[in-house]
């Protein structure tokens, strides 16, 4: 990869053991003895890390820089709390997280364990299993329901299965395959996800 220069964001820590001394004489090392609690300032380490950051760039030849960060356990849904809101409100309070936290828990993090789990303030992202299950979806009241894996041969419970229940569907034909291209019902499965959160009390 040709890395020339490391900046730690969590230079110290229980997470990270890194240091001038590990990645030895090739590689310029900045450490940040950052802790990952809401109260702490990191806006004082601002102005080294990015002279760190601007040097590295002004190194001649391909200067490539690695920034490491502190693994989570847990990672921040709003601005003031961590749990996701349960009402259509919370919705304006949902803070949309960075790129970089996004890529770290798909790095670092495995997938759920559960069979439901709400992803989006009133959208929830489940299995064939909570699918099938009108219980489970009648105790969260939901409204609408978008399948992903719709057809014959996968979860086919199609819209005549919710009919009691008085739910929308939307089936998609998507298959499990990485050549199959998802993005042609990009558009419709959008529309039909806008058109559940306008409605009042729509999940």
């Amino acid at each position: 990869m040709g890395v020339t220069h490391v900046l730690n964001a969590a230079h110290g820590t229980a997470h990270s053991h890194g240091g001038q001394d590990f990645y030895g004489a090739t590689i310029d090392y900045h450490g940040v003895p950052a802790h990952d609690l809401p109260s702490f300032d990191i806006s004082r380490f601002f102005f080294s890390a990015a002279q760190f950051i601007h040097d590295a760039l002004s190194t001649p030849g391909e200067a490539d820089l690695t920034p490491r960060v502190q693994e989570r356990s847990e990672m921040p849904h709003t601005r003031e709390d961590s749990s996701l809101p349960g009402g259509a409100g919370g919705r304006d309070s949902y803070e949309t997280p960075a790129l970089p936290d996004l890529q770290r828990l798909c790095w670092l993090r495995g997938g759920s364990e559960n069979h439901l789990d709400q992803v989006w303030p009133n959208i929830y992202l489940g299995d064939a299993w909570a699918a099938r299950s009108k219980t489970t979806l009648q105790s969260l009241s939901i409204t609408h329901i978008l399948n992903a894996a719709d057809g014959p041969y996968s979860i086919n419970t199609g819209a005549k299965y919710y009919q009691d229940l008085q739910m929308e569907y939307y089936g998609v034909e998507a298959f499990d395959d990485p050549s199959f291209d998802l993005s042609v019902f990009f558009y419709d499965a959008a529309k039909f996800i806008g058109k559940a959160l306008d409605t009042s009390g729509g999940k």
